[in-house]
């Protein structure tokens, strides 16, 4: 059986491409990361995933040389949607994110086996707070920054 491939599909490719900062190999078009790939940058850093117009965009993971990572959705190369960051000590926010911040509801449990749940503007935790101790004691308050 014979298929006939629209054209803007064979246009895409895997390839290679080097640059001074990071190391691309996946899916290109008009000569920048379009589709899935990997992108290896010069720090150590990490990101797979999918790609658009050369930025990260889509669903993908980036893990830093450090052993922290996110995986979520990304919107040129920033956290945007809802994702799951963990930190090298094991802090791990769950959530969503807009613009590379946190930005609303989102769940963050901490090493110690400690969490708390609240809303966040820009980044910041505002309003109404409830933290749970790993013993289950519960406090719930309101955070003013």
């Amino acid at each position: 059986m014979l298929i006939l491939l629209p054209e803007r599909i064979l246009a895409k490719s895997t390839r290679t491409i080097v640059d001074k900062e990071w190391t691309y190999v996946g899916s290109v078009r008009s000569g920048v990361p379009s589709g899935s790939g990997t992108m290896s940058y010069s720090d150590g850093k990490v990101y797979e995933g999918e790609f658009r117009r050369g930025m990260a965009h889509g669903e993908g993971t980036l893990t830093t040389s450090n052993g922290s990572y996110y995986f979520g959705s990304w919107k040129n190369s920033r956290m945007h949607g809802q994702g799951v960051r963990v930190t090298q000590l094991g802090q791990r926010t769950e959530g969503f994110f807009k613009n590379g911040q946190l930005n609303g509801a989102a769940k963050v449990s901490l090493p110690n086996g400690n969490q708390y749940e609240g809303s966040w503007l820009k980044g910041k935790l505002i309003g109404r707070v409830t933290y749970v101790f790993a013993n289950s004691d519960v406090y719930s308050g309101t955070f003013e920054p």
